[in-house]
């Protein structure tokens, strides 16, 4: 029987050596590979906890609102306005509707009840007023008109 070669190189007429012999290289290459990745891991590991703590480092340091800030005082002086809108026939028109409201500056939150053609509105009566909200509104091809006005909401 001629020797032949074993597709790793090895003799194969010798069977049982020659896949010993490739058994012992491919766990060194394991054993390898593993150490390589490892390697990796534990560079790429320390990269993130590096630019994880660079983004913690970076972080503004903020004040805690209190009692008496701007942003407490504005939401007190908040309204809310519900209006009735007219001309309302599909899903877009709600859409267009809260839009044209929300371009309104003092304006902070609108929201639509399509089946009832309706809108809740909350904004800041010193930025904003009813008129100016139901004249967006009117301007955009729904016409408007307040239903009633709530203090603080």
């Amino acid at each position: 029987m001629a020797d032949e070669k074993c597709a790793l190189g090895g003799n194969a007429s010798r069977g049982a050596v020659c896949n010993n012999q490739h058994l012992g290289a491919l766990v060194l290459l394991i054993d390898e590979m593993k150490e390589t990745v490892m390697k990796k891991s534990n560079i790429l590991l320390a990269s993130v906890a590096v630019v994880g703590l660079g983004a913690l480092i970076s972080l503004p340091i903020t004040t805690p609102i209190t009692a008496g800030s701007e942003t407490t005082q504005a939401a007190k002086s908040e309204q809310t306005a519900a209006f009735t809108i007219k001309n309302m026939t599909c899903a877009m028109c709600p859409i267009t509707v809260r839009t044209a409201m929300q371009g309104v500056d003092g304006v902070t939150s609108v929201k639509i009840n399509f089946a009832m053609r309706t809108a809740l509105v909350v904004f800041d009566p010193v930025k904003a007023s009813i008129e100016t909200i139901a004249a967006a509104s009117t301007n955009a091809g729904y016409p408007t008109t307040a239903q009633a006005t709530a203090k603080g909401s």
